[in-house]
């Protein structure tokens, strides 16, 4: 039996291995890259991992989501329709 990887199943299957092996790196961000060597040094990986690009929360974005909140809970009343009187307008519009 043949198993054929190609280059994406081969890094997941790296990066599942290092959570194998104990590292929590879920939230991490992972690099892969493989290599082929000549003679004895063969095919090699390097797996980089580093912390996810934490994003800063300024006062423009949470003044933005209060706003969107806001409208969110806001509640929508539309106009009540106005009442019209048919009794002495017996006009038609399709005369």
């Amino acid at each position: 039996m043949d198993i054929t990887l190609n280059d994406k199943e081969i890094k997941k299957a790296l990066v599942d291995y290092v959570q194998r092996q104990g590292l929590d790196i879920k939230k991490c961000e992972t690099s892969v890259n493989i290599s082929a060597g000549r003679g004895d040094k063969g095919i090699s990986a390097t797996i980089e991992i580093s912390e996810p690009v934490k994003t800063e929360v300024t006062e423009e974005i949470l003044s933005r989501k209060a706003e969107i909140d806001a409208v969110d809970n806001e509640e929508v009343q539309a106009d009540p329709p106005e009442e019209t009187s048919n009794e002495s307008d017996n006009t038609s519009i399709f005369s």
